[in-house]
């Protein structure tokens, strides 16, 4: 019997004697095919001091005991194969045979692809690296991977095709033997698409004074790049925000295009924004209401300086 059953390496096993009544007079351990001499491992007497054990095949790292049983430590890959034991009892001697052998853990699986920012309806293929697996699984955070994904035969590769926005995502491969469990790190995949949608947000009729601002956006993975332009001549802003003075030179059409510098793919919006000195900021409107109540005023002591000069000539 081993325990554990699926020994790893640089573990531990014993290979477990049981079944024996009988008083054991003595026991020897081989590994190989059959029982001859070249294969003996050991020989034990119980109640003798050490074991015998032949110079060329002395191993530190095994232990028999008493009761036949024999452990192995510090597993190597080269200490499996075939072990027998030869039990003499009081009664009998019998052969008991036993395959061993020494599992691998696996490795921390990693996830390569070609990009992380592939574009809207390509196709990318990543690749679970990892070694002594005998199950691949992968996984999407807080979703379901795609029905068009393809898995590889082996599972290490998952193509996902015609790819949509609804694909990005953290994706993960598990990889699993009987002996062990190890899951990659995130591999983060950001499908990029776009500007769509483009518009313009902000007031369109401002009054002489104000000042005019603008927001340009758009359905973009990655944000694009901005660039204003005013009756096609190119702005200085790169932002997504324009905010310049409201003058009657600023009238005129506003243009924003914007460029995906993944998808290459460019949007352009126009507004036409008109400046007006009808359409003023309550500071203005105070200062007029003030030079209108003068002018009216002025014009009144002209009126009836007037009208009392020509009282006076028709007298």
């Amino acid at each position: 019997q081993l325990i554990p059953q699926h020994p790893v390496i640089n573990g531990a096993v014993t290979l477990r004697v049981t079944g024996i009544t009988e008083e054991i007079v003595s026991f020897t351990w081989f590994k190989g095919p059959n029982t001859n001499s070249q294969y003996v491992i050991l020989t034990y007497i119980p109640g003798s001091r050490d074991p015998i054990v032949p110079d060329y095949l002395y191993n530190p790292r095994i232990t028999a005991f008493s009761n036949g049983s024999l452990q192995i430590k510090d597993l190597q890959i080269t200490d499996g194969g075939n072990y027998t034991v030869k039990m003499q009892t009081v009664i009998t001697s019998r052969d008991i045979f036993v395959y061993l052998t020494v599992y691998e853990t696996v490795t921390k699986p990693k996830i390569t692809g070609p990009t992380t920012q592939p574009k809207e309806n390509d196709t990318v293929t990543l690749t679970c690296d990892t070694s002594k697996a005998t199950t691949i699984r992968w996984t999407r955070r807080g979703a379901h991977i795609s029905s068009e994904a393809k898995l590889s035969g082996d599972n290490k590769t998952l193509t996902l095709r015609a790819l949509k926005r609804a694909d990005s995502g953290e994706y993960r491969c598990e990889a699993e033997n009987l002996v062990s469990k190890e899951s990659s790190d995130p591999y983060k995949v950001s499908v990029a698409y776009g500007p769509d949608k483009a518009q313009i947000q902000g007031e369109f009729l401002v009054g002489l004074g104000s000042s005019i601002t603008l927001t340009c956006s758009a359905d973009s993975e990655p944000d694009p790049e901005y660039q204003w332009r005013f009756n096609g001549k190119a702005l200085a802003q790169k932002a997504s925000k324009y905010v310049g003075n409201a003058e009657t030179k600023d009238q005129g059409l506003y243009m924003c295009v914007m460029r995906n510098p993944v998808t290459l793919r460019t949007a352009t919006v126009s507004v036409y924004v008109n400046v007006s000195a009808d359409t003023i900021s309550e500071e203005y409107s105070h200062v007029g209401l003030a030079l209108g109540l003068a002018s009216a005023i002025i014009l009144g002591v002209v009126l009836i300086i007037v009208e009392s000069f020509c009282l006076y000539k028709k007298f």
